[in-house]
């Protein structure tokens, strides 16, 4: 009796192995989504809206988080506080996150074109959204996908361009009810190079951190922030003062210097008290600005005030003249990136 009931065990025992083992194979194909056990929806080409193959080979798998992996990435990594919310994704990868936050992942791929002036398109879902940015002549061969606001349920999708000769810029783009719909523009690239700094960032609450051209006195860059604001549009943020960055001259260790005198006013009032700073060749401290006509300097071994400008490259040399700011300081950087004199 007692060997039929072990015999009886024995053979439940190999159909539990053989169903586990079944089981674990049809789990399996489920994932990989096809019943030749292929990888789900990226081997092949993918196809544009006239029928051309865009890439072929492209491969990826799903990761466990909200992406997907993609070559030379983590595969599962998201916009979040570690990575200053952006996760860069090379063109012609396919990948998935929730962008609408509906709780569906959206299929994302990117190509750039290969020759000045080609068109950009991004799809989504297989949806072509062709030209995206179409004013630039030149755009780089990844993009970001980013958290612009982590309690809203949404991500966006960041492209980067611009023209050689005006500058490249981070151009932010929402997918939604309205379709694929441009945020705004920040000027520079907002990407992994330039965050890991903490000085260009985004920090997930609606604020990007990043860079702007200053335009008083000569050619340089502050920092500033760019909001998302009621209407779903990114605006840059008007402060009161700028803080002026090192300038092409000071990285090359030329500090402004004074070869003309000027006048310097204590407070920010040409009706105010003032003092006429005499060309002495002491180097200037450049250290905050409105942006649009005053500069707070401090001169070597002098004095601390307000310098006013007009048209935003002419300083006041005397009371009511103003001059060309290369005139009164030496060692000033324009536009074509040289040291003016």
């Amino acid at each position: 009796m007692r060997g039929k009931i072990r015999k009886g065990l024995s053979v439940w025992y190999i159909i539990l192995i053989l169903g586990t083992i079944w089981g674990c194979g049809q789990e399996e194909r489920e994932i990989r989504g096809g019943a030749d056990g292929d990888e789900e929806t990226v081997r092949g080409d993918a196809v544009s809206a006239d029928g051309g193959a865009v890439s072929a080979g492209r491969e990826a798998v799903y990761g466990q988080e909200n992406g997907r992996e993609t070559p030379g990435g983590s595969g599962t990594e998201i916009p979040c506080e570690e990575n200053w919310y952006i996760v860069e994704i090379p063109e012609k990868t396919e990948v998935c996150y929730d962008l609408d936050g509906n709780g569906t992942k959206e299929r994302i791929y990117y190509a750039a074109p290969q020759e000045p002036g080609g068109t950009c398109s991004v799809w989504v879902d297989g949806m072509e959204y062709r030209d995206v940015f179409a004013e630039f002549t030149v755009r780089e061969d990844y993009f970001g996908v980013v958290d612009l606001v982590r309690e809203d349920g949404c991500m966006e999708l960041a492209l980067y361009g611009g023209r050689a000769e005006s500058g490249f810029s981070t151009c932010f783009y929402r997918y939604g009810d309205r379709g694929f719909v441009m945020l705004g523009m920040v000027p520079g690239y907002i990407d992994r190079a330039s965050v890991d700094s903490g000085d260009v960032h985004l920090d997930g609450s609606g604020t990007v951190y990043g860079r702007f051209s200053l335009r008083l006195i000569q050619s340089w860059e502050a920092a500033g922030r760019w909001i998302l604001d009621e209407r779903g549009q990114i605006q840059k943020l008007q402060e009161e003062f700028y803080f002026p960055l090192m300038t092409c001259a000071e990285r090359e260790g030329k500090r402004a210097t004074v070869q003309g005198s000027f006048i310097l006013y204590m407070e920010r009032d040409t009706d105010g008290e003032y003092v006429q700073v005499p060309a002495s060749g002491a180097e200037v401290d450049f250290q905050a600005t409105d942006d649009r006509e005053w500069m707070l300097l401090s001169v070597e071994g002098g004095c601390t005030g307000w310098l006013h400008c007009k048209d935003f490259r002419l300083v006041e040399c005397e009371r009511g003249k103003y001059v060309p700011s290369s005139e009164v300081f030496d060692n000033l950087t324009f536009e074509d990136g040289g040291a003016g004199g």
